[in-house]
């Protein structure tokens, strides 16, 4: 403490020469007289209050926490069903609409699945040529008891998607019941517990079809369907949820199978009449008819026609009185919209090779004015052959066009507009049609097409016992005549109108059967099977249904083979859907021992599938050849002899026993036996007939002849016998022939 004249201050040394102020040193005093009360904590009071709140808060926080565990199972639960029932609509109404055939079997899925696997709904349609189809299943396999949906694109492997990925644990097996419940509620049902399928029909009191296919358009085979109901409880979750879809076809006026490029016969002509047949067997028509005529006489039929066959006729709307079919058709006739030309689109065909002759080498384009005539056997190789002058068939029965893959074009291509053309497409006399069309490109399925600039009538038929187009016969300016007594079969007739008179039939709207057999030739004993290609119609899609396969011969030479001598060969085989309209199937594979020649034999039976009608292939191109050696007989015939008779025989010496061997080149007959056996099936053993039946050497043999010295008392009166011959050659084959005949 210092003192300057009289006066006292204060001084604290802060720093080198810094003096502090009373205020401060206040100030500086009540800082850290907080600092020392911030450094004193929580009092007692404050302790107490902050334990007690404490479990108050986080226990609310836990019972939160607790809830929201609780909930989180229901909510994914909730989310997974509502996400399955979002899947399973996308795809289920889809499937509905595009259907045009349906099945409820839970024992014959439309498309394969795993034997775990019940089918509970089945749909198929075609659309540009592939069959597709969907199955919708239930496992039974307890470790995946899903919903699921199969999907076969022709004859692709099945693509299974999980539609509802909920548990259906210890839920029972499907059941199916067939049926109407009611006058409204005719339907066909396929359930399991927590999955039911119910299918409506459009008619409300007829018996629904079976658990089989049936056609969501109305048909031969079924009333139509009218909507498919899903309805599906999941497990364990209990949510339940109702799907409904209508075929699309329903909504259409005309009776189409969905994807189809239209009727199989349409005719574009807008004046009367545009189908006019005083034929003897009348036109059927494997699905609908397009007539694109308002007048009432626009369908006429002779007193003699057998008349119209057909699932629909759809006709613009009358200006005056309806339509009228023929008296025997009992189909609906339906009115709307004049049908377009499905194929107004297609291209005319062009070809880098051209031919000025009159007679057909190859695919190309012929130019001469005369045209092309054929009068002779002809067989195309697959292409497009353009006839810009016409073509035309004539000459007796042994004059035919055959080929496969093959397109007929009438016509100058791309010609202008107002060019009004000439060519002609005429078949005449006893001469033949057998073709099918292209499998590929632009022109699939289209067998002939004659130029829409070219009015000129075209002849699909004269006198030949057969006609086949197997495709589109397409003609949009112009009308389609058969004439003559010849049968017309082809998958589809587009014209201004079709004519038809004689005794022949026209069949529209098939599908066309090639047979060929796996081997030729093949040696005595071997096996051999016939696959066969079933081709359907553009937009109609594979055709589908069973193939019979028979077998006849042997014989010396290929030919058709009668009713009477096909011998079946195994069950019906179903056929396999593939690409490209087409649909295949192989027999069973069996041995052939006879030498010579053998032809399988096919039929088509469609098994109430709507779009294709039965068909068969008795063609030569079915025939194979079994090589080896073979006995045929002169002597005896197949009749029943007297003394006199048997004795006026060809045979040296006369009433020997005679024939002739052949085999194959290179092999040389070793043996030739006999055995000859009586009513009692005693056999002759060279001198008397006894119980023990042994091949015995035939009195002579050549490379080309056998004989045996016998005598006709050796047999006795009014029986019967059996001869056999049995031939051996160097090869080590052998066969066996066999001749029975009786004595008077």
């Amino acid at each position: 403490m210092r003192s300057w004249g009289g006066h006292y201050a204060s001084v604290s040394t802060f720093g080198a020469g810094a003096t502090v102020s009373h205020a401060a040193r206040q100030r500086i005093r009540a800082t850290r007289a907080a600092g020392r009360a911030r450094d004193a904590g929580f009092t007692l009071l404050e302790l107490l209050i902050v334990l007690g709140i404490l479990p108050l808060v986080i226990g609310g926080i836990a019972v939160a926490m607790v809830a929201s565990f609780q909930n989180e199972g229901a909510v994914t639960a909730r989310l997974a069903d509502s996400h399955d029932a979002q899947i399973t609509s996308a795809y289920f109404v889809r499937d509905v609409q595009a259907a045009s055939l349906i099945s409820t079997s839970t024992t014959a899925p439309v498309c394969p699945t795993p034997t775990t696997r019940s089918q509970l709904l089945g749909l198929r349609w075609s659309s540009r040529g592939t069959t597709s189809s969907v199955t919708y299943s239930l496992s039974t396999n307890t470790s995946s008891p899903y919903l699921m949906r199969s999907y076969c694109a022709g004859a692709a492997a099945p693509v299974t998607t999980i539609v509802s990925n909920q548990s259906f644990t210890g839920l029972g097996p499907p059941t199916a019941s067939n049926g109407c419940a009611g006058s409204s509620t005719c339907a066909t049902s396929g359930s399991h517990t927590g999955v039911t399928v119910t299918v409506r029909c459009q008619d409300g009191g007829t018996a629904c079809a079976n658990a089989g296919l049936i056609a969501t358009y109305p048909s031969s085979g079924s009333p139509g369907i009218s909507r498919v109901v899903i309805t599906i409880t999941e497990y364990p979750s209990e949510f339940q949820y109702s799907l409904t879809a209508a075929p699309r076809n329903q909504a259409s006026q005309i009776l189409l199978p969905p994807g189809s490029a239209g009727p199989p016969l349409v005719l574009l002509g807008s004046t009367a009449p545009d189908l006019s047949c005083q034929n003897k067997s009348g036109v059927t028509v494997n699905g609908a008819v397009a007539v694109d005529s308002s007048q009432n006489s626009s369908i006429s039929f002779g007193p003699v026609s057998s008349g119209l066959t057909a699932t629909q006729v759809y006709t613009e709307p009358p200006a005056s009185s309806p339509v009228t079919p023929p008296s025997d058709y009992g189909g609906p006739v339906v009115e709307g919209p004049a049908f377009p030309d499905p194929y107004a689109g297609l291209p005319d065909p062009t070809s880098s090779a051209v031919y000025t002759g009159t007679s057909i080498v190859g695919p190309g384009e012929y130019t001469n004015p005369a045209g092309v005539t054929v009068q002779s056997a002809v067989n195309l190789a697959p292409g497009n052959y353009i006839f810009e002058y016409g073509l035309s068939l004539s000459g007796n029965s042994s004059v035919s066009l055959t080929g496969s893959g093959v397109l007929l074009f009438i016509g100058i291509p791309n010609a202008p507009a107002d060019v009004v053309q000439t060519a002609a497409y005429q078949v005449s006399g006893s001469a033949s049609i057998n073709l099918t069309a292209p499998t590929t490109g632009p022109f699939q399925g289209i067998s002939v097409f004659q130029s829409r600039s070219d009015p000129t009538q075209m002849s699909i038929s004269g006198n030949g016992a057969s006609n086949t187009y197997g495709g589109v016969i397409y003609a949009p300016s112009a009308s389609v005549s058969s004439n003559g007594n010849g049968s017309v079969a082809t998958g589809s007739i587009v014209a201004t109108s079709l004519g038809c008179v004689g005794n022949g039939g026209i069949s529209v709207g098939f599908a066309v059967i090639s047979s060929a057999p796996q081997l030729s030739p093949i040696q005595s004993g071997d096996l051999d099977a016939d696959t066969v290609s079933v081709i359907g119609s553009p937009g109609l899609g594979a055709p589908e249904g069973s193939i019979t396969f028979y077998v006849c011969g042997p014989s010396v030479a290929p030919g058709s083979c009668t009713s009477a001598s096909w011998q079946q060969v195994g069950a019906p085989v179903p056929l396999t859907i593939g690409a490209s309209d087409t649909s295949t199937a192989t027999s069973q594979t069996m041995a052939y021992a006879a030498p010579g020649t053998w032809c399988f034999v096919a039929t088509y039976n469609p098994n109430g599938h709507p779009n294709y009608g039965a068909s068969s292939d008795t063609s030569t191109d079915g025939c194979f050849v079994v090589k080896g050696p073979s006995a045929a007989f002169t002597w005896p015939g197949t009749a029943k002899y007297s003394k006199n008779g048997w004795n006026a025989d060809p045979c040296t010496p006369s009433g020997a026993l005679c024939g002739s061997v052949s085999d194959t080149a290179g092999a040389t007959i070793t043996t030739v036996e006999y055995q000859i056996a009586n009513a009692a099936n005693q056999c002759w053993n060279g001198t008397t007939w006894t119980a023990t039946c042994a091949w015995l050497p035939v009195t002579t043999f050549t490379q080309s002849a056998w004989s045996v010295s016998w005598a006709y008392a050796n047999f006795a009166a009014a029986t019967s016998y059996t001869l056999k011959v049995q031939t051996s050659d160097s090869l080590g084959l052998a066969s066996t022939s066999t001749r029975s005949f009786s004595t008077s």
